[in-house]
């Protein structure tokens, strides 16, 4: 499908997917594409991949991480923590933490005390949900 960039339904921009399940991620990945809501999508199965190219994003900045709570290795948590504080990475402002069952609201709380953070999403990931985002995400990217 050709995207046209200059189409305003492209809100989301580039979109970055970290997420250690192919299924979901292709799902997710079908779902932007789809529905017009991504100019790009990159995707990562670990989070050490996406910080590696966040540090040199080759294609410019990521306008928005849709990032899996549970990773190997290194979890969401500890991929936000690492983001947020490296100076070498370029980090956008918006990110959005995909689920697959809903948070406890000790974890939740964790999230959402990282200014980063802008929602919580259920896979998989809908586009309804996500065009109710919008108002949040242009804000994000406004400040």
């Amino acid at each position: 499908m050709h995207i046209d960039k200059n189409d305003p339904a492209l809100f989301l921009g580039k979109v970055m997917i970290i997420d250690d399940d192919r299924v979901d991620q292709a799902m997710c990945q079908r779902t932007l594409i789809r529905a017009r809501l991504a100019e790009e999508v990159i995707s990562f199965m670990d989070a050490e991949k996406a910080l590696a190219y966040l540090r040199t994003p080759p294609g410019g900045a990521i306008d928005v991480i849709l990032l899996d709570v549970n990773l190997p290795r290194m979890n969401g948590l500890e991929f936000l923590e690492t983001a947020t504080n490296d100076a070498n990475l370029i980090f956008a402002p918006a990110v959005l933490v995909m689920i697959s069952t809903p948070l406890p609201l000790v974890q939740k709380n964790k999230f959402s005390g990282m200014s980063c953070v802008q929602a919580f999403l259920d896979k998989p990931l809908k586009v309804e949900e996500l065009m109710r985002l919008r108002p949040v995400l242009q804000a994000a990217h406004c400040d």
